[in-house]
């Protein structure tokens, strides 16, 4: 395996695990990543996804919520990212499933 190269202003794991996937992607292009749960939730890689956001300037969500009201709210940016991780970490939501109906002739 070549050795990793650290992306600038990220924590070195995070940089390790972008590579890794990526080369294990390339490796094996019919692979699929079916549990990443694990490893997309992990505070730091939530942390170093909220900096590159805010170093963005990243915009209003579909929720209209803004970095900054964020920031100023009772729990701040911490308290957001670990709600975040408790409410949609934990388990996989339901997939919905839409059945078409054909018409036999």
């Amino acid at each position: 395996m070549p050795e990793t190269v650290k992306e600038p202003r990220m924590p070195e794991k995070v940089s390790q695990l972008r590579q890794r996937l990526g080369q294990k992607a390339k490796q094996e292009p019919k692979f699929r990543f079916y549990v990443l749960y694990d490893r997309i939730y992990r505070m730091d890689v939530l942390e170093a996804a909220w900096e590159r956001v805010r170093r963005n300037n990243g915009s209003p969500g579909v929720d209209g919520i803004t970095i900054d009201q964020i920031v100023n709210s009772d729990q701040g940016a911490a308290g957001f990212l670990d709600g975040f991780r408790i409410r949609w970490g934990t388990r996989p939501t339901q997939t919905r499933r839409c059945y078409a109906s054909t018409s036999k002739r």
